[in-house]
């Protein structure tokens, strides 16, 4: 993490998209949480993978990217496996 990142507070719009009970107020706080959550995801689809109950072409079926996608974030975001519908630029500014 960049110096200071550990402080950086989260956007108040961004905040306003926390699933009801979950709030951060740093942005290394809402990583953590993210990244955690994508770790316990991570185990259960290598496993399915591993089965043979997820395929390469599974990959490449609407909605199932969306699902994990979903499944990843729904802990921490209302948006999660939501098509995005609005601009974001992350550690890019706008120009």
């Amino acid at each position: 993490m960049s110096p200071g990142y550990d402080s950086t507070p989260v956007d108040p719009e961004d905040a306003t998209a926390f699933v009801d009970g979950v709030s951060f107020d740093t942005k290394l706080q809402v990583y953590e949480a993210e990244s955690n959550a994508i770790s316990a995801v991570q185990g259960e689809f290598m496993s399915a993978i591993g089965a043979g109950e997820i395929t390469v072409f599974d990959l490449a079926r609407h909605g199932v990217l969306e699902a994990l996608h979903q499944h990843s974030y729904s802990p921490i975001w209302k948006w999660a496996g939501k098509i995005r519908t609005r601009e974001v630029t992350i550690g890019v500014a706008r120009s």
